[in-house]
C-alpha cells in the first residue's frame, strides 16, 4: 500500500486570480496496483472484552473495513488484518480503529466478526472513529469486500480544468519514505480513466487538450460551445433570449409564453406554418393558437368562439373579393381583400362576431401582407362599433383599386 499526494501544476495561459483548486489531494494504491481513494487498513483494530451483554462465551476474530461518503451505497476498502479475542464469560466486544488512526478520506468503519479465522461477516457500522460494541449474538452478515472500490477523485473546485492537466505527485510508503523517482509530474486524461501503476506511470508531457469542459459558471461569463448533441433528460431548461437557425421541432406538449416573432400573418404569435413543427399539444397563455401540428397559426381556436361573418362596403371598391382566412374565429383570425374599382372614402368592411362579447370588444388590427402591394399602416383605421362587430375605414387615403391586402385581428371582451 502506497500513499499518493497530488499537487496541481499551474498552467500557462491561466491567470493566478482564475485558479480555484485544492492545494493537494491524497489517494493511495490497493494490493492490485490500482489507484484508490481510501487506503486499505494495514493494522488490526483495537478490541476489548467487556462482561456485560448477551454475546456468548467463545473465541472471536475481528476485522474492520473503511468506507467513504458515496451515496446511497458507500465505497469500501479491503479488510484489515484480523485480531483474535477470547470471551471467557457472556458479555460484549468493543472494537475501535487502529492506533494509527483513520484515513482522512474515510468517513466510517464497517465491523466484521466471526467465530473462526477467515469466517468474519458484517455485524455493524459506526460513523467516524467511534467505538463499535457487539453485545448480542452474531448474525449472518455480508462477506468481506473482495476489492477496494473507493475512488481517487482529483478534481479542481470548479471542475473546469482541461483534459491533460499536469500534477506534481509524491509517492510514499506508509512509514512516510518517498519512493525513488518521486516527486514526478503526471498527466490525468479526464474522468472515467483508471490508472494502474503496475502498467506504467502517466507521465506529464506538457500538452493540454482543449476545449475545456462546459462549466456552470465560466470565468467572466465567457461563451462556450458544444460540438455534438445535447440532452438534459427530464430536467427543466431555462434561458434568456434564444437565437436559433434551422427547423425547430417541439414535442411532448408544453406552453408557449412571452413574445414570439416571425409570423407574417399575426405579429406576436409564433409562426407555426414556417420554422416550427409541433408534436403533442401546445398553447400560448392568454392568446391563441393552440395547435397539435403544423398549419394555420390559429388552426385550433374553437374555444375562442364561432366563425364571424364578413361584409364589404364601398371603401373596398366595386366588385371586391373579401374572404376570412382559414380557421378564423371571433377572437382571432385574418382577412384577405382584393379591392374592386374606385374604392371610396367610407367603410371598407365590417366583421360581425358570431357570439357577441359580454360588455365591450377591444380589437388589435394589424397589416399582414398583400398579394399586389405593401401595406401602409397610415391608410386605414378600425373602429369597434358594438359588442358584436368592428369596421375598417380608410385613414389618410383610400385603398388602391384592384390591389390585394391582408390583415390579422385579435379581439377580447370585458
Amino acid at each position: 500500500m502506497k500513499r499518493l499526494v497530488f499537487a496541481l501544476l499551474l498552467l500557462a495561459g491561466f491567470a493566478q486570480a482564475q485558479i480555484i483548486a485544492a492545494v493537494t489531494a491524497e489517494c493511495a494504491t490497493s494490493v492490485d496496483g490500482s489507484v484508490v481513494g481510501v487506503p486499505n487498513p494495514l493494522n488490526p483494530p483495537v478490541v476489548a472484552a467487556v462482561y456485560s451483554g448477551t454475546l456468548p462465551v467463545g473465541n472471536y476474530f475481528v476485522q474492520i473495513v473503511w468506507y467513504d461518503a458515496a451515496s446511497p451505497t458507500p465505497h469500501v476498502t479491503l479488510a484489515s488484518p484480523e485480531v483474535q479475542l477470547q470471551l471467557t464469560g457472556t458479555g460484549e466486544i468493543q472494537v475501535s480503529p487502529p492506533a494509527s488512526g483513520m484515513p482522512a478520506t474515510a468517513v466510517g468503519v464497517h465491523v466484521y466478526i466471526g467465530t473462526t479465522s477467515g469466517s468474519e461477516t458484517l455485524q455493524g457500522s459506526v460513523l467516524g472513529a467511534a467505538t463499535y460494541t457487539q453485545s448480542v449474538p452474531l448474525i449472518a452478515g455480508a462477506a468481506e469486500p473482495a476489492t477496494n472500490n473507493t475512488l481517487c477523485q482529483v478534481i479542481a473546485n470548479d471542475a473546469g480544468w482541461p483534459t491533460g492537466t499536469g500534477y506534481q505527485v509524491s509517492f510514499t510508503t506508509p512509514a512516510g519514505q518517498t519512493l525513488p523517482g518521486y516527486p514526478s509530474q503526471w498527466q490525468l486524461l479526464g474522468p472515467g480513466n483508471t490508472i494502474n501503476l503496475g502498467n506504467g506511470l502517466p507521465q506529464y508531457n506538457g500538452i493540454v487538450t482543449y476545449p475545456s469542459p462546459i462549466l456552470a459558471s465560466p470565468y467572466g461569463h465567457a461563451p462556450q460551445s458544444i460540438s455534438g448533441p445535447l440532452s438534459i433528460g427530464g430536467y427543466t431548461f431555462t434561458a434568456g433570449a434564444i437565437s436559433a437557425s434551422g427547423l425547430a421541432t417541439l414535442s411532448g406538449g408544453g406552453v408557449l409564453t412571452g413574445s414570439f416573432y416571425g409570423n407574417p400573418i399575426f405579429p406576436g404569435i409564433p409562426n407555426f406554418t414556417t420554422g416550427f413543427q409541433l408534436g403533442g399539444t401546445f398553447g400560448s397563455v392568454g392568446q391563441c393558437p393552440t395547435s397539435t401540428g403544423t398549419g394555420t397559426v390559429w388552426a385550433n381556436c374553437a374555444s375562442l368562439g364561432g366563425t364571424p361573418t364578413l361584409s364589404a362596403s364601398t371603401g373596398a371598391g366595386t366588385g371586391p373579393t373579401l374572404t376570412l382566412l382559414a380557421g378564423s374565429k371571433d377572437k382571432v383570425g385574418g382577412i384577405s381583400l382584393t379591392t374592386g374599382s374606385a374604392p371610396a372614402t367610407s367603410t371598407i368592411l365590417t366583421l360581425t362576431f358570431s357570439t357577441p362579447f359580454a360588455t365591450f370588444a377591444s380589437c388589435t388590427f394589424s397589416p399582414a401582407g398583400g398579394s399586389a402591394a405593401a401595406i401602409d399602416a397610415s391608410i386605414y383605421i378600425y373602429q369597434v362599433t358594438s359588442t358584436s362587430s368592428f369596421i375598417l375605414v380608410p385613414g389618410t387615403s383610400n385603398l388602391a383599386a384592384t390591389t390585394g391586402y391582408q390583415w390579422s385581428y385579435m379581439c377580447n371582451g370585458y
